[in-house]
């Protein structure tokens, strides 16, 4: 049978497996036949989907049918009854769980902490980890610090569909005996409130069968000495289990602009420049510090705060990064008037997890100094202004700062709607006005006298008859000049 389209099967969740995607294979035959003198050549693709179940109880399961669709059919698999067993007890190898709290509360980040000791030759190891997917927690971002220098000394450790964590070996001694240890770390957030038992999951490697390699019969053939090898069996290992309880957040003494934040913390607040003008950029610095995991912790909206509203203009608030043990917020103030003498405390509000309250965290108040506004200059609107000490023309480094960095765009707009009420705001309009006006009086007074001077019959003709006469004692004038000459 051909099959020119498929679509990768996807396992059915079931209670009884954590199930595990990996990499898909591929098998490719050809093969020719000769038939009545006629080539035939059949090449063979076949698609292999692997699947890891790891059983998550002992006893007789089975494992789902599964819904192949190829070529707009579909095609099930047979369910498969597997009788799962105790984990295998193999010595040298553990896998450990460690929770940074054992008591918690709805939201505060835990610190999972898994230790592999393995004290023999493992080969083609693959976790599970059923914490990392379970529906009630949620994961945040993390990346662990890397020190480039001991980069040897990290190790990554798959697991579940194609993720990994970083982990990071070192050499202990557990019970006498010399092991490599691998510890890799990952914060969750427990998003419901219960008693958990939470399993540290199961390793599976490939160790060497000492077993089997002693109940192997001598040979006598130099052959079988020089070409033995240690026969290797795939062992699954589980690990601990950690129990935590997560408690709900209480209600009672809830402040309304509660920011989320679970845990005891310092706020640490710089500004710069502390000396501008009304307008003016200021860069506000928000150090968020003491807290175990400052990666996802959130600052609320600066511009709720009640201290700030009406004095400041806020923006350009960004997400945070992590620098050390805090987390740095930065955003941009703009003082509104010239009579502010300080940037006022900055107050949150967070849940000491410790002693089961609410507290206000809050920052020392900045002294500033806001000047009024300059008169602004062409070359200030272009931010080409000169700087101090710098001949006239210079072009300062940054564009940005001239007027349209350093005040909003809606206050720089100017009313230009047309109508009377509008013509006071610029002064060569009622000259314009006053000039239309007097051109026009000028046209209707001349046009008057015109018609005036050509109303009368009588004056008419009388203007007439004297430039005809004119006319004819200026010939006369000239026929005598001639006849003389």
């Amino acid at each position: 049978m051909i099959v020119s389209t498929a679509d990768p099967p996807v396992l059915p969740e079931t209670p009884d497996f954590q199930v595990q995607t990996l990499q898909p294979g591929r098998n490719s035959s050809t093969s020719v036949s000769i038939i009545n003198g006629q080539m035939k050549k059949t090449v063979i693709d076949d698609v292999l989907y692997n699947f890891q179940l790891t059983p998550k109880r002992t006893g007789m399961l089975s494992i789902p049918a599964v819904a192949v669709k190829a070529d707009g059919k579909t095609w099930h698999t047979k369910p498969i009854p597997i009788r799962v067993h105790e984990a295998e007890k193999v010595t040298g190898i553990e896998l450990e769980l460690e929770l940074s709290e054992r008591v918690c509360y709805v939201g505060q980040p835990v610190m999972a902490t898994w230790r592999w000791y393995v004290s023999q030759e493992a080969r083609g190891y693959l976790f599970s980890l059923p914490l990392l997917s379970h529906p009630d927690f949620t994961y945040p971002p993390y990346e662990p610090k890397i020190d480039q220098q001991l980069r040897n000394s990290y190790l990554g450790i798959p697991y579940g569909d194609g993720q990994e964590l970083i982990g990071t070996r070192s050499i202990v001694s557990r019970d006498g005996i010399r092991t490599t240890c691998v510890t890799f770390r990952r914060p969750v957030i427990p998003a419901k409130a219960g008693n958990y038992d939470l399993a540290a999951g199961t390793v599976s490697c490939n160790i060497n069968d000492t077993r089997r390699a002693r109940r192997r019969p001598q040979r006598d053939s130099f052959f079988d000495d020089f070409f033995q090898t240690t026969p290797t069996r795939r062992v699954t290992i589980a690990g601990n289990s950690a129990k935590l309880e997560v408690r709900p957040l209480p209600k009672q003494g809830r402040p309304a602009d509660f920011s989320g934040i679970i845990g005891r913390c310092s706020l640490r607040v710089q500004a710069k420049p502390t000396e501008v003008n009304v307008g003016d950029p200021i860069i506000l610095t928000i150090s968020l510090e003491g807290l175990a995991y400052p990666d996802g912790a959130h600052l609320p909206e600066i511009s709720a705060q009640p201290s700030l509203s009406g004095a400041f203009r806020i923006s350009d608030q960004d997400s945070g990064v992590v620098k050390g043990n805090a987390k740095v917020f930065q955003c941009t103030l703009r003082a509104q008037k010239a009579d502010l003498k300080e940037i006022p405390a900055l107050r949150l509000s967070c849940f000491d997890a410790q002693a089961g309250e609410y507290r206000d965290v809050t920052s020392a108040p900045i002294p500033i100094t806001v000047h009024e506004v300059k008169t602004v200059t062409a070359a200030d609107a272009q931010g080409f202004a000169p700087l101090a000490g710098e001949t006239a023309g210079a072009e300062v480094k940054a564009y940005d700062s001239g007027i349209a960095h350093n005040y909003a765009w809606e206050r720089m707009l100017v009313d230009e709607r047309a109508g009377f009420g509008s013509w006071n705001r610029h002064s060569w309009k009622p000259w314009l006005l006053a000039t239309c006006a007097l051109l026009y009086v000028l046209t209707a007074l001349t046009a008057w006298l015109v018609r005036r001077h050509n109303a009368d019959p009588v004056a008419l003709a009388a203007r007439q008859a004297a430039h005809d006469s004119w006319q004819l004692l200026t010939s006369s004038r000239e026929l005598t000049a001639e006849q003389l000459s």
